[in-house]
């Protein structure tokens, strides 16, 4: 499971939290994070591990730096969802298959 912290950014501001990202990107390789849009207002997106991370993450950018300080955040847990619709084009029964093989 992974999880994702998404921050309010503010357009003004945008080329320096692009800076800010890429740096803590450069040194952490986990640090993933890519912009995004969520109801009209811009955000970050950053992928974590676990909620723990998520959390941490989320509190030091908020906190700590100017470019997001007392910005609004929220960590979700990120979900995998399965597409039911997508069948094989031939569905053969297990016993079928069994006595092709060994006819």
């Amino acid at each position: 499971m992974t999880w994702k912290t998404t921050i309010l950014a503010d357009r003004e501001k945008q080329q320096e939290a692009a800076k800010l990202l890429e740096t803590l990107a450069q040194k952490d390789e986990s640090f993933k994070w890519k912009w995004g849009n969520r109801d009209g207002d811009l955000v970050i997106e950053v992928n974590s591990r676990n909620d723990d991370q998520a959390y941490k993450r989320a509190e030091w950018l908020t906190k700590r730096t100017e470019v997001f300080y007392n910005a609004p955040y929220l960590v979700e847990e990120v979900v995998a969802v399965f597409d039911s619709s997508r069948r094989p084009k031939t569905i053969e029964r297990l016993q079928d298959l069994w006595r092709r093989k060994n006819i």
